[in-house]
C-alpha cells in the first residue's frame, strides 16, 4: 500500500476529513465525488466558511 491509499481511506474513514490533492487517480476518485478532495482555492473558500472556533 501506497502513501496516498493509506491517506486516502483514512479520509474516507472521517466524512468530515478534507484533503487538498492534484492527484487524479483512482484512489481518489471516490472522494472526489464525496467533495472532500478539494483544489487550493475549494480548501480556501472551505475554510473561510467555516464559523469561527
Amino acid at each position: 500500500m501506497t502513501t496516498d491509499w493509506l491517506i486516502s481511506l483514512l479520509v474516507a474513514s472521517d466524512s468530515s476529513a478534507r484533503i487538498v490533492t492534484h492527484d487524479d487517480g483512482e484512489d481518489w476518485r471516490a472522494l472526489r465525488e464525496a467533495k472532500q478532495v478539494l483544489s487550493w482555492n475549494e480548501a480556501m473558500a472551505w475554510l473561510e466558511a467555516l464559523p469561527p472556533a
